[in-house]
């Protein structure tokens, strides 16, 4: 009986709900219990060039194909055609910079006793003056903005996002309060909200095209 009221409220499907539910739950296990999880490697899966980085990698280039594969065809106006290949190029603005941030970094030395500082400096003015955790911080500040001023948007900008996905985004973070964010974890928080965004965009764009996951009412 929950279900129906909480779709209408979110304006997500219960197959997006679903979803949120398990990246909440993931991004918790991964930031809390890594080292836990994958012993010796756990380098591999959360550090830059991991695997963790390489799936948001892949969500983008997806998600951007699809967007594209949305903006191409025919049929949507054209102001919904231009938002939908401005998506994509986006798409494959994230995925070149998650690709290229780790440059050199395919095979990482874990025996390296400078091992976080060579693959993560934490020198200079960026990291002395923006701690890791502001760009979250804005992260969901923007999210929370374009939610609170969705209607206007999508009557002015005719901005094709949906309801549910902007509160998709923001449900992820209620994982925040369950990390141990000590140990200078932030930089994990950084690598799993990219990668459970890159997911939701993907599915921002699978409803662009299909309409999966996101109620059209609303939109």
């Amino acid at each position: 009986m929950g279900w129906p009221k909480l779709e209408g409220l979110t304006g997500c499907s219960r197959l997006a709900l679903s979803l949120v539910g398990l990246l909440v739950a993931t991004n918790v296990a991964l930031v809390n219990f890594h080292q836990q999880l994958f012993p010796s490697l756990w380098r591999y899966v959360m550090w830059e060039g991991g695997v963790i980085e390489n799936l948001t990698a892949l969500n983008f280039l997806l998600g951007g194909v699809v967007f594209l594969a949305s903006a191409v065809s025919g049929g949507a106006p054209l102001a919904r055609r231009g938002w939908l290949l401005a998506f994509a190029v986006a798409c494959l603005v994230l995925l070149g910079e998650e690709v290229n941030y780790g440059a050199g970094m395919l095979v990482l030395n874990l025996n390296d006793p400078e091992f976080a500082t060579r693959y993560n400096p934490q020198h200079g003015a960026l990291h002395t003056l923006v701690p890791a955790w502001v760009p979250i911080l804005a992260f969901f500040l923007i999210v929370g903005g374009v939610r609170v001023f969705h209607g206007r948007l999508r009557r002015i900008m005719r901005l094709p996002v949906p309801l549910g996905f902007l509160n998709a985004v923001l449900l992820t973070a209620v994982a925040v309060p369950f990390m141990r964010l000590g140990d200078n974890r932030y930089l994990l928080v950084d690598e799993v909200f990219e990668w459970s965004s890159s997911c939701l965009i993907l599915c921002l764009a699978l409803h662009s095209r299909w309409g999966w996951f996101f109620h059209r009412s609303g939109e």
